[in-house]
């Protein structure tokens, strides 16, 4: 791997790498793209993860460790910094109010700790008595639980900061992150902020000389949410009081524009819009009218939090306007109903591709790099899902194998004889044989479900009828259940979506892993559809696009969650014949780790026994 960097490093190539777990595959990044950096190349190097967690991990591990390696063999030290999001960070002149301002104001635009609610107000007083002492403002480093919808009250977005008119602008925590960040040698980031680099400022990441994109396989995504506005009723009424204190007419006009989008989108049928009606057109071109002639009334405007808020929506709003006048050809658009009855408008990206290889991979050689980017034994989805055959910079793929032997260590059960799912969640028969492979194994599970009632049904199946821990998403934050999956090596951690990427867990407290069917997207899924069409259109398979790939992207990582150390042992169950009886199931089966396959349950159920007898032989020793 470390060689094949290098040679795409010397030839100015993009490269895309598949390596297993247990490979090390951020040293394997880190040591050649930062000893280029020791070695005279410009810098710097920016390395962007799929979530918070994982970048966090890079940068206090695997970072100081190559670090250190190549400061001692050359005496250079390479500078490594964090760039997140600027809502990640505690805004001082929330916490702390503008001192600037006399009190009427201030009651106006900054909470009263004591007129919250008391749990949120003693909150809130933790957060600002650590926000004066901390040097980071960094929501990780905090150590009070703070729910998101307090958080928010505590943090802005980088439209919502004052800047330079802020009166703590130079103890600013986002903006100091972000200056530390653009004087680095490697810049940490994630997917999210790659995603708004991608789709509308590039400048919010520094230029890099080379760029390494871990579990690449999940960019695409992540670049079509970033790049996906949406408009709704309440969201335009908001705008237009933001706006009225500074320009009545411009606050009206924007409301006027809010009823008859109000009007248009109720109007229109839920779901996929495959053409766009001429009501919510006109009720668009109207929005844009009042969104740019409030901006026009803001101008010249003295700073302060109220002018940047109303700004900020304004900007958002216009996004929106401006998604809906391209081609719809080139968008994905559709109306959702909220539980609150609330309509809403999503314009979203139909591909990604081209904004990945434009915006990304030709400024500079890009090694992408994950554990499944090779499916159904081929690279080809997904060289084309990272954009590489739309680059300017030529590229090569390596799969560098993994250290583990996934037919010594794992059994992969597909039972034939368990009914198809159907609609009607998971069936009577795959909950009893979920029931009686957890209590084969002892516990030591962890359940990957495709829908919160199957997840739910399945909670309740197990703390009715065995006496096993049982952690259930929802119930809890996700690291904190996570965390005691680990230590409670007999608890059994279920969950939807969340859980099938990203769970690293390693020895006897996960030696099951069960998945209820094949997760493939809701047929009704706009953005599902939309895909599929597309690719019908250009004459290659919808269901392929659409649903395969995306379907055995899932697999792979889920079954990927058994084995994360040369020592694991255990099963992998996928209670779905589907995989044995449709022509699909080979592409499926071949994406994820070669283990070894019955589809007999009482082979898999005789091994976990053994498994569990054996490992507490071991504890008891």
């Amino acid at each position: 791997m470390v060689e094949a960097i290098c040679d795409a490093l010397e030839n100015d190539q993009n490269l895309a790498v598949q390596a297993d777990t247990g490979v090390g595959k951020s040293i394997a990044y880190l040591a050649p793209t930062l000893s280029a950096l020791a070695n005279g190349k410009e810098g710097p190097v920016v390395l962007a993860t799929a979530t918070l967690a994982l970048q966090r991990q890079v940068l206090t591990v695997d970072a100081v460790a190559v670090t250190d390696a190549i400061k001692s063999l050359t005496g250079t030290r390479v500078e490594a910094a964090v760039l997140k999001g600027w809502s990640n960070y505690a805004c001082r002149y929330l916490l702390e109010g503008d001192p600037t301002l006399g009190l009427d104001e201030q009651e106006e635009l900054f909470p009263d700790p004591s007129s919250l609610i008391s749990a949120d107000g003693k909150t809130w007083a933790k957060v600002a008595k650590w926000a004066a002492k901390s040097r980071t403002g960094d929501r990780d480093d905090l150590d009070v639980s703070v729910p998101g919808r307090l958080w928010s009250k505590m943090s802005v977005s980088r439209r919502e900061c004052l800047g330079t008119s802020c009166p703590f602008y130079e103890e600013c925590f986002a903006n100091l992150a972000r200056t530390k960040a653009f004087e680095a040698d490697l810049v940490v980031t994630n997917h999210s902020v790659l995603g708004i680099a991608v789709n509308s400022n590039p400048e919010v990441i520094p230029e890099p000389s080379i760029l390494v994109i871990d579990e690449a396989h999940s960019l695409a995504d992540t670049v079509r949410h970033q790049g996906t506005v949406t408009l709704t009723e309440r969201s335009l009424a908001a705008v237009a009081r933001a706006l009225r204190p500074f320009s009545s007419e411009a606050g009206n006009n924007m409301e006027l524009a809010a009823d008859q989008f109000d009007s248009a989108l109720r109007a229109a049928g839920k779901g996929l819009m495959r053409g766009r009606g001429e009501a919510l057109g006109d009720a668009l071109v109207q929005i844009g009218e009042a969104a740019r002639q409030g901006r026009r009334e803001l101008r010249d405007k003295e700073a302060s939090l109220a002018v940047q808020l109303a700004k900020s929506r304004l900007d958002s709003v216009l996004e929106a306007c401006e998604a809906w006048e391209r081609d719809p050809a080139f968008m994905i658009t559709w109306k959702t109903e909220m539980d609150s009855g609330e309509d809403s408008l999503h314009l979203a990206p139909l591909r990604v591709d081209d904004r990945i290889a434009v915006g990304l991979e030709d400024v500079a050689p890009t090694i992408f790099a994950s554990a499944t980017l090779e499916l159904g034994g081929t690279f080809a989805p997904m060289i084309q899902r990272l954009g590489l055959e739309r680059s300017l910079r030529e590229y090569s793929t390596i799969d560098v194998g993994g250290p583990f032997d996934a037919s010594k260590q794992g059994i992969l059960l597909v039972p034939r004889a368990l009914p198809a799912p159907g609609r009607d969640g998971i069936s009577e028969e795959a909950l009893d044989l979920f029931v009686d492979l957890v209590e084969a194994a002892g516990g030591g599970t962890l359940g990957l479900f495709t829908s919160h009632r199957a997840a739910n049904a399945a909670v309740e199946a197990l703390r009715e009828r065995t006496d096993f821990e049982v952690l259930a998403q929802g119930e809890d934050s996700i690291s904190s259940l996570v965390e005691r999956f680990r230590e409670v090596p007999d608890s059994c951690l279920i969950g939807s979506r969340s859980l099938w990427q990203g769970v690293d867990v390693r020895g006897r407290a996960c030696r099951l892993v069960v998945m209820d069917r094949i997760p493939f997207a809701r047929p009704d899924d706009p953005i599902t559809q939309a895909l599929g069409e597309a690719a019908e259109k250009s004459g290659a398979g919808g269901f392929f696009e659409s649903s395969l790939i995306p379907a055995s992207l899932l697999m792979a990582q889920g079954a990927g969650r058994l084995l994360r150390s040369s020592e694991d042992r255990g099963v992998v169950a996928v209670l779905d014949q589907r995989l044995l009886t449709r022509s699909y199931g080979k592409f499926l089966l071949q994406s994820m780790p070669k283990f070894w396959r019955t589809d007999v349950p009482k082979v898999a159920s005789d091994a976990l026994r053994r498994l569990a007898d054996y490992t507490d032989e071991e504890t008891d020793n």
